[in-house]
Parts: structure tokens; C-alpha cells; sequence
């Protein structure tokens, strides 16, 4: 189950959420998980961290996949660091544009802009 939590408030405080290039330090010691797309349940335990426990819906049989490559070990420590990119400009105009006229008027303006709520918590 997920709990919310909440990340920032809207003046910029509040605790940071960190971001790390998970995708570049996974791949270096795991092994693409096959048709990734068709499972909506995964399962890791301490037990076995080099495979995945995966099912397709809540009801289907789990299955035991092996994904670390091969003379690899579990690493102990995390990825590197990567601040947020923040918005695109094409993006920023088309919530602008389609998205802000459905915000009550009075909170049109609140949310400031990504990078600067993220220097404001970090």
C-alpha cells in the first residue's frame, strides 16, 4: 500500500526529495527485466537480492527471476546524485495554456517554478 508523504509546501519548504540515476547504476550489475510492461507486482527480499518476484495480477502464480548479471555483486551504496532537469519550455506554456484556467483563481500563482522550489528545500 503507499502512503503518501508530502515532499514540499508550497512556500518551498519542506523536506528534499532526492533524485539519482538509478537507470545508469542499475544497469551496470542488473540484467533488463523481460516484458517489464505485463507485471503489476514485484517482490525483493533480503533473502534473495538477485532475483525479482513478479506476477502478473494480484491472483497469478509469482514468479522467481534472476537478474543480476553475472559476477556481479549488490552494491552497498547509492547512485549518484542528479538534480531534477525541471520543465520544458513547451511543457510550462501548455499547462499554462490548458491546465491553469481549471485552478481556482486564487491559487493560479502559487505553485512556483520547479527549480526554484528545489533550491528553496535543498
Amino acid at each position: 500500500m503507499n502512503i503518501p508523504q508530502v515532499v514540499a509546501h508550497e512556500d518551498g519548504s519542506g523536506m528534499c526529495m532526492k533524485q539519482y540515476q538509478w537507470n545508469t547504476f542499475i544497469s551496470s550489475f542488473c540484467k533488463t527485466l523481460p516484458d517489464i510492461q505485463k507485471y503489476h507486482h514485484f517482490r525483493f527480499t533480503k533473502d534473495d537480492p538477485k532475483c525479482v518476484f513478479v506476477k502478473e495480477h494480484v491472483n497469478a502464480v509469482e514468479k522467481r527471476i534472476a537478474i543480476l548479471k553475472k559476477k556481479a555483486t549488490v552494491p552497498r551504496f547509492l547512485p549518484p546524485f542528479e538534480a531534477p532537469p525541471g520543465l520544458s519550455v513547451k511543457r510550462k506554456h501548455y499547462l499554462y495554456k490548458y491546465i491553469r484556467p481549471y485552478v481556482r483563481p486564487e491559487h493560479q500563482d502559487l505553485v512556483p517554478s520547479q527549480k526554484s522550489l528545489y533550491r528553496k528545500m535543498c
